[in-house]
């Protein structure tokens, strides 16, 4: 459904350069640029109202990971026999970094449907 609004404007961007410039038909090249532009703006539109509800949905899974991830390497860092390196640091950021993996990957999942 997100494709809509840039297919819908391609055609009409076409169909404005072959049927309305290249012809020399102004009023032709002009209506389809219309077209073109009202999809754009439902396009813009559409997403604003789309974002949101994501957003909802994506970023308490993101906070609920992140706080597992956290606590997780924390316990694992104090606990009995644990390895006392200075790789701590490079852990954690990896980690965040694979939770903005499923993050992005939750959003565009849910974008599909």
């Amino acid at each position: 459904m997100s494709a809509a609004p840039a297919l819908v404007s391609g055609k009409a961007l076409a169909l404005a350069v072959d049927e309305g410039f290249l012809t020399h038909h102004l009023p032709t090249a002009v209506l389809h640029l219309s077209v073109c532009a009202l999809c754009a703006l439902g396009g813009a539109w559409a997403g604003r109202q789309t974002y949101p509800p994501l957003a909802d949905i994506v970023e308490p899974l993101r906070d609920r990971l992140h706080r597992d991830v956290v606590r997780g390497t924390l316990r694992r860092a104090v606990a009995r026999g644990a390895p006392r390196e200075g790789a701590d640091a490079v852990v954690v950021a990896q980690l965040t970094r694979q939770v903005e993996v499923v993050r992005d990957t939750v959003a565009g999942q849910l974008m599909l449907v």
